[in-house]
């Protein structure tokens, strides 16, 4: 069980400052960000390390409405331009011959990440073109290579039935494992609190296709999200240094207005399960007389000697993913679920009660931090119920 980063544009020293300081299994890489040369220089720099390499095609983006658009797609013959849920088998076919090109081109031989396309629920019309992706990456590649493709909207995990269903149906193709991407309802950062039903049935997904069904099951673009996916059997999380490698929106690739404000630099507190502004809320936290209950012991020592003004958005970056790939390190260190989910729920019971004493101290902190943690914990309880750990 492992943290992979979640690739994308500008990584500059990124991925080996958490390499360095965190505990990193590998990478899934993005063809959208850089041309077939500076990726497969990439590669071969991580695997110097022993880094472990993922390509994800990306190929939802032309499923949907408007289709997107990447801009180095094209330099590795994965711009398909738009597809269409009633394309025919030669299509499908000739678009993974294009992505098993594509990994090759860059030194990528082993496990291939399979195409998929978007869809807004476990039943709908995209859902008969996903599977046969699926069935025709493992006729080309075979089993043991294919990792297959999954990107839902997040409100397809409303319904268990459908779910169920569509995993009755899923567990007969010969595959390796399943990467999966959920297209969040609500942009912005700190991410939205998870509808807990969804969450508490994203989570039985990953339960039923990794220890009941044996399945590699990799969760991308998760945050702090995908502990939760490691505790309940999913054999990897990802997630990058911008918000949007952090949370999926299929929006990122559509056409969109240009501009916004550069994001605010955040210190992520493990004990309060978010990010805070360094400025306007640690500040406040760290003048509390338990702050060292929620502050790391290197945030505070690195505030000690300079001013939270002077924290600049890369280390920022770079903090949130050490953190982060430590957690998922220490969180699985149990190969028992029960034990595991009941490690989480410890920790997020913590942190709702820190949240707690913070309001009764009169420090205001946004509603949506300890929101998340009441529903993280809510969905952890009800995956449990319904799945009986």
């Amino acid at each position: 069980m492992s943290f992979y980063v979640q690739h994308g544009y500008g990584k500059g020293s990124k991925i080996f400052d958490v390499y360095d300081q965190g505990s990193l299994t590998g990478v899934v890489l993005s063809p959208g960000d850089e041309d077939v040369a500076a990726l497969k220089t990439t590669v071969t720099g991580l695997r110097s390390r022993g880094l472990d390499v993922l390509l994800d095609p990306q190929s939802y983006i032309y499923s949907s409405t408007p289709a997107g658009s990447a801009r180095r797609h094209s330099a590795h013959a994965l711009n398909f331009r738009r597809i269409k849920w009633s394309q025919s088998a030669g299509d499908v076919a000739s678009q993974i011959a294009s992505i098993e090109a594509a990994n090759t081109a860059v030194g990528i031989h082993n496990r291939l990440i399979a195409p998929t396309c978007i869809q807004s629920t476990f039943t709908d019309i995209w859902t008969p073109l996903a599977l046969q992706y699926a069935r025709s990456a493992v006729d080309t590649w075979g089993g043991d290579r294919t990792i297959a493709s999954v990107a839902i909207d997040e409100g397809a995990l409303s319904n268990w039935k459908d779910i169920a269903d569509w995993l009755d149906v899923v567990t007969t193709i010969d595959v390796r494992g399943f990467y999966l991407v959920v297209n969040r309802a609500t942009k912005g950062y700190p991410p939205a609190p998870w509808d807990s039903n969804r969450l508490s049935n994203l989570l039985r997904l990953v339960y039923t296709l990794s220890e009941v069904n044996e399945y590699e099951v990799h969760w991308g673009y998760s945050d702090l999200e995908g502990l939760l996916g490691l505790a309940a059997g999913a054999t990897a999380i990802s997630s990058g240094w911008f918000y949007t490698l952090r949370q999926f929106f299929i929006s990122k690739w559509q056409p969109s207005p240009a501009g916004g404000q550069p994001p605010t630099a955040r210190v992520y507190l493990p004990a309060l399960w978010a990010s805070l502004k360094a400025q306007e809320e640690l500040s406040y936290v760290m003048n509390l007389p338990y702050s060292d209950d929620i502050v790391l012991p290197e945030i505070s020592a690195t505030f000690a000697t300079r001013a939270l003004s002077s924290w600049t958005r890369a280390e920022a970056q770079v903090q949130f993913m050490m953190q982060l790939s430590r957690r998922a390190e220490a969180g699985t260190t149990s190969a028992d679920v029960p034990t595991r989910l009941d490690t989480v729920e410890k920790s997020l019971r913590e942190a709702s009660s820190l949240y707690s004493r913070i309001a009764r101290d009169r420090v205001v902190l946004p509603p949506a931090y300890a929101g998340r943690v009441t529903n993280l914990l809510h969905a952890v309880e009800e995956m449990r119920n319904a799945e009986g750990i």
